[in-house]
């Protein structure tokens, strides 16, 4: 992947008042199990995303559950 690109991409991700990328990870290992608070993700989801975090990652199965393709 070219430098370009990437950047490109980095540039939507950034907030356009701050330049900065505010991320939250909404994943664990597997091996764990269910981690008690993301029992309801679809709400801990909302409830992240009303605080308008730039980005919100997630494990693809996960994503795949919550987000219609």
């Amino acid at each position: 992947m070219g430098t370009l690109g990437k950047a490109v991409r980095l540039e939507r991700l950034k907030n356009r008042e701050s330049g900065r990328i505010l991320t939250v990870a909404l994943d664990h290992a597997p091996s764990y199990g269910l981690l008690k608070g993301l029992e309801d993700i679809h709400g801990v989801i909302e409830q992240v995303a009303s605080d308008a975090p730039e980005a919100i990652m997630l494990m693809k199965g996960t994503a795949e559950q919550c987000f219609h393709p």
